[in-house]
């Protein structure tokens, strides 16, 4: 094996952004996937899973939100 190349700021980022991406993108269409694929999941149960990651979503966005105009940021001048 030769000499591995170096690791620039820029790929790191890269590799950081896209690790998340690719893992939300297979949650989201694999979770549904495997719950049709299960002998006893229906219409509701696929849309109980949507719901859950809707839910998910709101609990961990809603309070960084509130966090930040809790803020004082301030003003210019």
């Amino acid at each position: 094996m030769g000499p591995r190349p170096p690791v620039t700021p820029f790929g790191r980022f890269w590799l950081g952004q896209t690790m998340p991406q690719f893992g939300s993108r297979i949650g989201a269409f694999g979770m549904p996937v495997v719950a049709v694929q299960s002998p006893h999941a229906g219409n509701r149960d696929v849309g109980f899973l949507a719901a859950a990651a809707t839910v998910a979503f709101l609990l961990t966005v809603l309070p960084v939100l509130g966090i930040g105009r809790l803020i004082d940021h301030p003003g210019p001048g």
